[in-house]
């Protein structure tokens, strides 16, 4: 009898470690969990990041008919500029980089289709508010953001026209010459800074 029952404990015990392997095999370990967690993390950056750039978006297109008549100063020049979004902004590209340093763990670039209009550089402010003559540039801006302490900081932002037009008797023409790259580095504060008093939007 006493055979038979410890027989009996060894079969039980053999078929509960058993089972407990086979059930560790199947299940998620440690490893499984830590990228689950990254992989949620990484969506949750690049929403915040998208909730970002798709507000300054919509902030531009609601000034756009105030910014046609503003005058820009860079010196020694001044022109006047605004933008258009032909698809709002619904089209972001979010290109994420893990980073090596612990106050910047990741940077991002943001790229969508764009519409610059601006006029000609005048050394005279006078010149540039009298001036009309917009040229059209059809391109994409990208931007280049930061995680800084837990926070999207926008670094600066470049624009590449791919076609360059002129108004003509009323119709837009094409324009020959070569493509033109407009660049807003963080202490010149572009359209989005000039709407927001601030460089960088942070959330």
């Amino acid at each position: 009898m006493r055979t038979l029952g410890v027989a009996s404990v060894l079969m039980v015990l053999a078929a509960g470690l058993g089972t407990g392997c086979a059930t560790g095999k199947d299940s998620p370990g440690p490893a499984d969990a830590i990228v689950e967690e990254e992989g949620t993390g990484t969506q949750d950056l690049e929403g915040r990041l998208a909730k970002i750039v798709r507000r300054d978006i919509e902030a531009e297109e609601r000034a756009g008919v105030d910014a046609r008549n503003e005058v820009i100063r860079r010196k020694p020049y001044y022109f006047k500029e605004y933008a258009e979004f032909p698809q709002g902004s619904d089209n972001l590209a979010i290109t994420l980089y893990e980073t090596e340093s612990r106050s910047a763990p990741y940077r991002a670039d943001v790229r969508f289709p764009k519409v610059r209009f601006a006029t000609k550089l005048q050394r005279r402010r006078e010149t540039a508010r009298t001036d009309d003559n917009f040229l059209r540039h059809t391109g994409h801006e990208t931007q280049a953001f930061e995680l800084r302490n837990g926070r999207w900081v926008r670094l600066g932002s470049t624009f590449v026209a791919e076609k360059t037009e002129q108004r003509v008797d009323g119709t837009w023409q094409a324009v020959v010459e070569q493509p033109k790259v407009f660049a807003e580095p963080e202490d010149e504060p572009g359209f989005f800074g000039r709407i927001f008093g601030r460089s960088a939007s942070i959330l």
